[in-house]
Formats: structure tokens, C-alpha cells, sequence
């Protein structure tokens, strides 16, 4: 499991979400590992440009129990993504524009 969000992270900054999202969708039950899990999915979802998805995968990550930094720097990302935006349903459907460089929160 830790190689494979290893892979699916160096896959992100490549520039390459999809494969990100392929390396992880093999997955079935990502157990211990379900909150850096849906946080990686989250970011190639964001890299991609769907922010409705890759909010949804921030507060997966939090549900599943991201603790000490983690808790916080999904916080920043899901206050960074959720800030006054219409909720995911509506928002999937207008997301058309090109994300900002990065992952939300990170300043990266």
C-alpha cells in the first residue's frame, strides 16, 4: 500500500493523474491506510482540475481518521476547496477550468 501511494504521488507530480488514479484503483479495501489513501486520491482528482472529487476523497480522508499534521493539512485543503463553493453534486457538473498549480492547502 505504501508503495503504491509512493507511485501514485510521483505519477501526480509527472503530471500524470489518471495513472495516479489507476495505481490506487487497484485497491479494494485500502484498511489502515484508507485516510493517505483517499488524501493521494484527492490530490490527483484536484491535479486533474475536478474539485468536487477531490473534496469528497479530502473528507473521506478525514472520516477515516487523519490524525496530528495529516488532520490539519486536509483541513487546509478541504477550507481551501469547500470555501463558499456549492456542494459536490452541483459542483461536478460546473468544474470545467484548469486547476491552480498544486495541491490545495500546500502551497505546492
Amino acid at each position: 500500500m505504501v508503495a503504491r501511494q509512493r507511485l501514485a504521488r510521483v505519477q501526480i507530480a509527472q503530471g500524470k493523474p489518471d495513472s495516479a488514479l489507476a495505481t490506487l484503483g487497484t485497491v479494494a479495501d485500502p484498511g489502515a491506510f484508507a485516510a493517505r489513501y483517499h488524501e493521494v486520491r484527492g490530490d490527483a482528482y484536484y491535479a486533474k482540475g475536478d474539485r468536487a472529487s477531490a473534496l469528497s476523497e479530502y473528507r473521506k480522508a478525514q472520516r477515516a481518521g487523519g490524525e496530528g499534521g495529516d488532520a490539519a493539512r486536509l483541513q487546509l485543503k478541504i477550507a481551501d476547496l469547500d470555501n463558499g463553493a456549492p456542494k459536490a453534486a452541483a459542483t461536478a457538473a460546473a468544474t470545467t477550468a484548469n486547476p491552480a498549480a498544486g495541491t490545495p492547502g500546500t502551497g505546492k
